[in-house]
């Protein structure tokens, strides 16, 4: 995958076009492995973006409506998710005046075909571990799966990224209920039923950092550059894996839902300035159409053409293809104007 890079600050609507490239990038590979249903809803997903844009012409854009497909492969649906994630958890701890611990729990690799087993064990004994008595001093956690792929060995690598949050008095020399790394170790081979001692790691979150140890964690929801780089045949089982499955869990004081990750989608991050009002410059904010035209989005009001020479970025051709014509969408189209 090949985003180009820009020293200059990006416009609102380029990060929605980032994450639109690698989507469709990830639609024709998908494609390319029989997962047609899947390669076909990810491939429309946000390719109209309906929002409220500042009537003077700055550079902001409220989005409302996107048509957003929610596949856990797509760059565009796991990209707003974790923002979801980030602003929300962010809310939590400032409110919860905790402070946060950095937890990571591996196990061994695995062999792909044991991936989707893997992962249902993650997470089961990720909730064992949180209900032992040992752990009631943990006021609340988030937790997100990571999985890498090992192509040496070609084995997948699946552990968890949380943080838990605890009292103050949590780090004081006489408080009892101090987790050393050594006994995090036992109580998660004890959690998962292991036959061996699996790594595990433990660390305070300085004062201050909190947020950055959110966006740490939340990211791997997003995280796909090691899933691009897949062979077909190890892609499809990743893809088998994940479908369905809760990649993050939450619980106490950090609670999120999954009606609230739906639901904020479309606006993570957004202030509370009235929507009718541009917070720039205070102009009215009116209702624009942008649509995805390969490479960019533009107003769906006026025509723009891809030049023959020029495919958009991304998006594969067919072999022996007349001059003008690209896979756009997963289908063969001719020059696109609208």
């Amino acid at each position: 995958m090949i985003i180009a890079q820009s020293h200059q600050k990006k416009k609102s609507l380029d990060k929605w076009t980032d994450k639109k490239i690698d989507s469709q990038y990830m639609s024709n590979r998908l494609h390319s492995i029989g997962l047609n249903g899947r390669a076909f809803r990810m491939g429309n997903c946000s390719q109209e973006i309906f929002s409220l844009s500042c009537e003077a012409g700055c550079d902001v854009h409220r989005i409302f409506n996107a048509s957003l497909c929610r596949d856990r492969l797509c760059p565009v649906c796991q990209w707003r998710r974790a923002r979801v994630l980030t602003a929300k958890t962010t809310t939590a701890i400032e409110l919860s005046e905790c402070r946060v611990i950095a937890v990571t729990l591996t196990l061994r690799n695995c062999e792909p075909t044991e991936l989707k087993t893997q992962l249902k064990l993650l997470s089961k004994a990720c909730s064992r571990l949180m209900r032992f008595k040992r752990l009631s001093f943990v006021q609340g956690y988030i937790r997100t799966i990571e999985i890498t792929h090992n192509a040496k060995s070609d084995t997948f690598h699946g552990h968890i990224h949380a943080l838990w949050t605890v009292p103050e008095s949590y780090f004081l020399k006489s408080n009892s209920d101090y987790l050393g790394h050594t006994e995090l170790c036992a109580l998660w081979q004890k959690a998962a039923g292991v036959d061996y001692l699996p790594s595990c790691r433990i660390q305070a979150v300085k004062r201050g950092d909190e947020n950055a140890a959110v966006r740490e964690v939340a990211k791997y929801i997003s995280k796909g550059s090691d899933v691009a780089g897949l062979s077909d045949t190890n892609l499809l089982t990743y893809a088998n894996a994940v479908k369905g499955f809760r990649m993050f869990a939450s619980a106490g004081n950090l609670k999120v839902s999954d009606k609230d990750i739906e639901a904020g989608m479309l606006k993570a991050g957004e202030d509370d300035t009235p929507k009718e009002i541009c917070p720039t410059c205070g102009a009215r904010m009116i209702e624009t159409t942008h649509t995805f035209d390969g490479r960019k989005y533009v107003k769906k009001d006026s025509s723009y053409y891809i030049h023959p020479n020029e495919p958009p970025q991304n998006i594969k051709t067919l072999p022996g293809q007349q001059a003008g014509h690209y896979v756009f969408h997963n289908c063969t189209v001719n020059i696109v104007q609208y």
